[in-house]
């Protein structure tokens, strides 16, 4: 007896009928395939969750207009140096899942931080902490630079202040230019400082300087001759630092916090390695400076 589920594979021949030799349903395809693998093994790998997982997480930033030496090269054809460019590129190298882009197009201080709080950008290099940027930016808590500030005046001008209070006592002719935009404002009018932060750039606060609307200008000593600002060399640069500034890594608030986390463990790695303290020094040799 022949059961039902077999019933239905066989047929009756009819008289007079050719049977016809039955097409093998699996050697044609696998004749075609086979010629197809190697590229249906690339397409699936560059298609496949892992592969991408691998491609590196792009994140945005900019260099900053009058940020030397943190960025400098600004009119010129070449990539931006700086600081902030070694910087950043020595963190893609300790974590290949890390790429920055925006190294190259230029904004002021004060544009970088709103951008970055709002998440048009993702990460500013080198900002001083001040409690208006915590309150719009996550910082992270690691120093990557401590800088001296020293005050820039006229060569002809003969006052020699050591501190704040020397400053003052020069009053009513005692402006100090500072740029604009920078945390150090709020802590020298808290001093009594009568600051002038028109200026966007190093080169409008020298001319500024120069032109006598101002008696000082407050300005990280590092930058001054690596920036080719025009008329430095007829100002006078102060030999007592009257304060030092430190800069962070800020990120916008919008950034998830396991990335924040990476460029945070990458940067210790990078002090730990010595490679941080390497670019602190070369930005920072005495030859560069006025």
């Amino acid at each position: 007896m022949i059961s039902k589920r077999h019933e239905g594979l066989l047929s009756v021949q009819k008289p007079g009928a050719t049977r016809l030799p039955r097409k093998s349903s699996r050697l044609f395809p696998v004749l075609r395939l086979s010629g197809l693998l190697p590229f249906l093994t690339i397409a699936l790998f560059f298609t496949s969750p892992q592969a991408r997982a691998e491609e590196p997480l792009v994140l945005r930033t900019s260099a900053q207009i009058g940020g030397a030496p943190k960025f400098m090269g600004r009119n010129s054809e070449h990539t931006p140096s700086g600081f902030c460019p070694d910087l950043l590129r020595a963190i893609e190298a300790a974590d290949p899942g890390l790429k920055f882009k925006g190294q190259d197009q230029w904004r002021t201080l004060s544009r970088i931080v709103y951008e970055t709080s709002k998440g048009k950008l993702d990460l500013a290099c080198g900002l001083q902490d001040s409690d208006s940027r915590r309150r719009s930016l996550h910082v992270i808590d690691f120093p990557v630079w401590t800088v001296d500030y020293h005050l820039l005046s006229r060569q002809d001008d003969t006052a020699t202040p050591q501190n704040w209070a020397d400053v003052r006592a020069l009053s009513p002719d005692n402006i100090v230019l500072v740029n604009a935009g920078s945390s150090v404002i709020k802590k020298l009018e808290d001093l009594g400082i009568r600051v002038d932060s028109s200026g966007q750039t190093l080169q409008q606060n020298v001319d500024k300087l120069w032109n006598g609307r101002a008696r000082f200008y407050y300005v990280r000593r590092p930058g001054l001759e690596q920036a080719g600002v025009k008329n430095v060399h007829n100002l006078r640069i102060h030999a007592s630092a009257l304060g030092s500034e430190t800069f962070y890594m800020m990120v916008s608030p919008h950034l998830p916090e396991n990335i924040v986390e990476r460029i945070s463990v990458t940067l210790q790695k990078l002090e730990k390695s010595g490679e941080l303290q390497s670019l602190r020094d070369l930005w920072s040799e005495e030859e560069l400076l006025l």
